[in-house]
């Protein structure tokens, strides 16, 4: 069943709405972020550039999938992808995001901005038939060539690392639904962050590492949907643990 047109126009809408939106809405967040969170991230040009060179050139339909520690991960990613004058010239780079309900509906103002900022809230206890109008929304969106930023663990990881073992399988699923669609693998972590958090300690420098795939499954069903969420997991596992490895390696040269 495809997406009924009352919600393509609505889907269309917001998009449009938040194009209009985007450069003050950008200039305040981002003035919290560097004047009260007093945050940075490193070699922030590098990161532009990498995901420019990843994203903004494939014809693919793309997911961005990434750990996930604070409430406001997708914000500092964002932050990190590109200025907001290059997301007004080409808004396909600003990702969607699926905030939950419960958070942005907290206050009036979370809900306004979410909105704008291209979100679909969901709502985690929802029936099988509301994830599956959700799944078609993105499905639809992906193949008009709009991006879209999933935590694969579902949940901010209480471990303070990522949990291989806990696996949101609708990034499998759809997957499974777009053949041939590549996700963007990002590593996303504040110097100071030991374990999850609300928010990132003021002072936070942000660490970001970034590697595209194509996951693939023969498998059919559940099967083939469990399978190309483990891949992704598991190279978001591994991403953090070369950066671990890194981090090792630096304090021991400079020992």
């Amino acid at each position: 069943m495809e997406v009924p047109g009352s919600t393509r126009y609505r889907l269309l809408l917001q998009r449009c709405l938040g194009w209009v939106a985007l450069l003050p809405l950008s200039i305040v967040i981002i003035t919290l972020l560097k004047k009260r969170g007093r945050y940075l991230i490193a070699d922030h040009g590098s990161v532009r550039r990498r995901f420019q060179r990843l994203v903004a050139s494939s014809k693919a339909p793309i997911i961005v999938c990434a750990n996930h520690l604070t409430l406001i991960d997708s914000v500092i990613m964002l932050w990190a992808f590109a200025s907001p004058w290059s997301y007004f010239r080409n808004f396909r780079l600003f990702c969607w995001n699926l905030p939950a309900a419960e958070n942005t509906r907290k206050r009036f103002s979370w809900t306004v901005i979410t909105y704008l900022a291209k979100c679909l809230p969901v709502n985690r206890l929802g029936s099988a038939s509301q994830t599956n109008l959700m799944l078609k929304r993105m499905v639809w969106l992906l193949k008009r060539g709009e991006i879209f930023m999933l935590f694969p663990e579902g949940t901010r990881s209480r471990a303070g690392s990522v949990n291989s073992d806990s696996v949101n399988y609708g990034v499998g699923k759809i997957l499974k639904r777009l053949p041939g669609c590549r996700v963007l693998c990002l590593y996303l972590r504040g110097r100071q962050q030991s374990t999850y958090s609300d928010f990132p300690r003021k002072g936070e420098i942000f660490d970001i590492e970034m590697e595209l795939i194509t996951p693939h499954s023969e498998k059919d069903g559940l099967r083939g949907i469990k399978e190309l969420s483990h891949q992704v997991i598991s190279k978001l596992k591994q991403m953090e643990e070369d950066y671990f490895h890194r981090i090792h390696g630096r304090q021991q040269s400079a020992a």
